[in-house]
């Protein structure tokens, strides 16, 4: 990596057929059967267990990691990437929200977020974006970025994390309504999930290296690279930006941003 850079991890295709090869930018392997997450925060969506809790020893980075899973099944569900039936309503953040019943889909989500969680840790994600492909085309369609520009290292207490809660579900409420408004994708949709690192991690030292090394993600060519094609793509009047929602805590600070490419 040179100054920022992107990785990506293998799309998912129908749901009887998980993981799917991944795309050509840069990928994760995908995962082995009995592969462990080790995200324990995350457990408790998995499961769709009631999510009254104390915050007592829970990180930030936990609960970040558990609101991304959360909002990926949400987008999955509402853009229509998989069928359905496949989803069934539960309740985080006190709101009802759509989650995946199909075991591969879930193991994939939680497995991804699980590879990006060092780099959170480390302080040197910048932004995680699940991305919208057309299978047909290879062409990008959509792109829902959420660009982190604070995590604190500190436990919850109580309040920040109840504050925390509020910000989430605030944020998946908004996200929902702005994705009913987005036009229909194509049958031959399929999604993926990259990430952005901040400028000069290559680097430094310790888990980005690690990351690489151990080929949990692979680096991005500079023509490949997402962040060139959306500033291509609005320069050339091909790409519109929304800005959905802001998540501002003392504990986590972060911007939804959805990007849509236009086609034809």
């Amino acid at each position: 990596l040179s100054g920022s850079g992107t990785a990506v991890l293998p799309s998912c295709g129908a749901a009887e057929s998980l993981p799917l090869s991944c795309p050509s930018s840069l990928l994760r392997e995908p995962p082995h059967e009995g592969e462990q997450h080790g995200c324990l925060a995350m457990d408790v969506v998995a499961r769709g267990d009631a999510d009254e809790r104390s915050a007592k020893d829970v990180l930030p980075v936990a609960a970040l990691l558990e609101f991304l899973e959360v909002a990926f099944h949400a987008i999955l569900s509402r853009r229509n990437l998989y069928p359905q039936e496949i989803f069934e309503r539960r309740k985080k953040y006190e709101i009802p929200t759509p989650m995946s019943r199909h075991p591969g889909v879930n193991a994939w989500i939680v497995q991804s977020l699980s590879a990006a969680q060092p780099l959170l840790e480390a302080n040197m994600l910048e932004q995680i974006s699940l991305v919208v492909i057309d299978t047909d085309t290879n062409e990008t369609l959509e792109s829902h970025g959420f660009r982190l520009s604070q995590i604190s290292a500190e436990p919850l207490t109580d309040a920040s994390y109840a504050a925390l809660v509020m910000a989430f579900r605030n944020c998946l409420l908004k996200m929902g309504a702005s994705n009913a408004l987005m036009p229909p994708l194509p049958e031959s949709a399929t999604f993926t999930l990259r990430v952005f690192t901040k400028d000069g991690a290559a680097e430094g030292e310790g888990s980005l290296r690690e990351t690489l090394d151990n080929g949990k993600w692979l680096t991005c060519d500079d023509k490949e690279d997402p962040s060139t094609a959306v500033l291509q793509g609005k320069s050339e009047g091909r790409v519109k930006s929304a800005f959905i929602k802001t998540v501002s805590t003392d504990a986590v600070q972060l911007n939804l941003i959805v990007d849509r490419w236009r086609t034809g």
